[in-house]
């Protein structure tokens, strides 16, 4: 039996409350979802509460899942994203709103990329303010346009295309930090 059968034999057994499918599944998938609730969330206690809310979600719901739109995988996380944004506009967090045009004033080159471990990264995204760091995850990780993006939170999509300006403004200041003798880091 192959990966891709064991998974669906898996989905399968969900789908009838097995325990032990509904184990197997959370095996497989917690830490992916508990990466992406804490792209979203600081809180380490709350990125759990969102994996478990979403595995809860997934075994309450499981005949809603078709294989022909997508991956367990990539319907697993749709689910833990907005378990995420329920979580933070719960919250009330207000979404840095910034009409102006930021424009780009420093340039990467590619290399710098390679010289970061992803936690790395992942711990410079996590430091982005609130609002930032949700539209660039949503656009950047998850692949929304900046129209989803909008309706998703509640913003303009002018807001959604300045908001992610300003992350990538920020990290691209954070990494000049970190590095500022590295011949990878120009400024322009």
């Amino acid at each position: 039996m192959n990966n891709q059968d064991k998974i669906q034999a898996i989905i399968d057994g969900c789908r009838a409350e097995d325990p032990k499918c509904q184990k197997a599944l959370l095996s497989l998938y917690a830490d992916k979802i508990y990466a992406v609730a804490l792209r979203y969330v600081k809180d380490t206690h709350i990125a759990q509460e969102i994996v478990q809310d979403t595995f809860i979600k997934m075994f309450k719901s499981m005949n809603n899942y078709d294989e022909a739109k997508g991956t367990i995988d990539g319907y697993m996380r749709k689910v833990a994203v907005r378990f995420a944004l329920k979580r933070l506009n719960k919250k009330r967090i207000p979404v840095n709103i910034i009409e102006e045009n930021i424009y780009d004033k420093f340039q990467l080159e590619p290399k710098a990329i390679q010289k970061l471990e992803s936690d790395d990264l992942m711990e410079l995204i996590k430091s982005l303010p609130e609002g930032y760091r949700q539209v660039f995850n949503l656009y950047v990780i998850e692949g929304h346009s900046h129209k989803e993006i909008a309706d998703m939170i509640g913003i303009k999509e002018v807001s959604s295309r300045s908001n992610l300006s300003r992350a990538k403004e920020i990290l691209r200041k954070k990494l000049i930090e970190l590095k500022p003798y590295e011949s990878w880091a120009k400024i322009y």
